[in-house]
């Protein structure tokens, strides 16, 4: 059935208004013991939510089309798209669950956001044709989206491992300021350390970002009781003790996600040839992907499965990296064409520096 673009739209604002309604409901529910309930209370938090929903379901949908038409040569195929795109703003319709007593919680929203997040994703890739599927497998934007996952496993491992060692060594002053700087040095020292394989093996980058991916991996699955185990040994020990034990746990895998950045900025600058553009771009991404695995850890996560299960879900997402990162590095491999081309000695050393801080993608 052919729907016109003006019904489509209309039905995602239909879609958040609803959405929205129900949520402003939750909200004066959740809060009723505080604020009192009356007829102009229900209309407020309905108005209010309504405006809500529906603005947001419309600033979505008006960026996601813009990007749709951007990546899509094919107007039908953008047609197509923009039909289908309609069912992914049906999770907004989770706030009518309160009717049955299930509070929206950070969990149930962050899951209803991920999953509209993935439908797109999915459906973009699913209405590109054969030949910009490949092209896109092996485009420069492919491999930051990797990177976008390695930044949202990287940022759960974070968040696990400094709440096990606040747990283990207490919060304070001390143990805070011992955590979080041993932490960031790990990753300084990684990225400086990746900075100099990338210029030493520039057309090896993919291969040495998978293998930093799946050993920051394996480490994870079993960071937990490590730390445990770590904590156990130095429970009586001197705080210097305590800190060259953390360092020691944490060097290696700290070490091997700060590597990824620059690694895949000297293969980015391959395709760019800029090297601002290559960091700024995989930054960003990364970024977005720590920022995502904020809520997701805190609210669905520890909710849901508690420290362990945040790990193996953070170590399931670097091998999944490993292996999409496999098959980028077989795909680009079939191209013919120049060999690579390592940035320039002189664009390097400001990048060095830059990366350096970029270590810190995390916080």
């Amino acid at each position: 059935m052919v729907m016109h673009p003006r019904v489509q739209f209309a039905l995602v604002l239909l879609i958040g208004a609803m959405g929205g309604g129900a949520g402003g409901l939750d909200v004066l529910a959740q809060n009723a013991a505080a604020t009192p309930v009356d007829g102009a209370a229900v209309g407020a938090h309905v108005a209010w939510g309504v405006a809500a929903g529906a603005g947001v379901a419309a600033l979505v949908r008006l960026i996601t089309m813009r990007a749709a038409r951007a990546v899509l040569s094919d107007r039908a195929a953008c047609a197509r798209f923009g039909r289908l795109d309609v069912l992914t703003y049906l999770p907004m319709l989770v706030t009518f669950l309160g009717a049955w007593g299930v509070l929206m919680a950070g969990a149930v929203i962050s899951l209803s956001v991920l999953a509209a997040i993935t439908a797109k994703a999915w459906l973009l890739y699913a209405a590109l044709s054969a030949g910009r599927r490949d092209e896109a497998l092996r485009s420069a934007g492919y491999l930051a989206f990797l990177f976008l996952i390695s930044g949202f496993a990287a940022l759960i491992y974070q968040i696990v491992w400094q709440r096990a060692l606040f747990t283990a060594f207490g919060v304070n002053i001390e143990s805070i300021t011992i955590i979080v700087s041993l932490f960031m040095f790990g990753l300084g020292l990684g990225a400086l350390v990746g900075g100099l394989l990338s210029r030493r093996y520039p057309d090896r980058a993919p291969l040495m970002f998978l293998i930093c991916e799946v050993a920051t991996g394996v480490f994870g699955i079993a960071s937990v009781w490590l730390i445990r185990v770590v904590s156990g040994l130095t429970v009586h020990a001197s705080l210097p003790l305590v800190g060259l034990a953390v360092f020691g746990l944490l060097l290696v895998p700290t070490g091997l996600m700060g590597a990824t950045l620059p690694m895949l900025c000297g293969h980015l600058y391959q395709h760019y040839r800029n090297v601002g553009k290559s960091v700024g771009l995989l930054y960003c991404i990364n970024t977005l992907g720590s920022a995502a695995a904020c809520f997701i850890t805190a609210d669905v996560l520890f909710v849901v499965g508690g420290q362990q299960a945040a790990v193996i879900v953070a170590a399931a997402c670097n091998f999944l990296v490993g292996i999409l990162t496999s098959g980028y590095a077989a795909r680009t491999a079939e191209r013919s064409g120049a060999g690579p081309v390592a940035p320039p000695a002189e664009a390097l050393a400001p990048q060095g520096r830059a990366v350096a801080a970029a270590a810190e993608r995390g916080l």
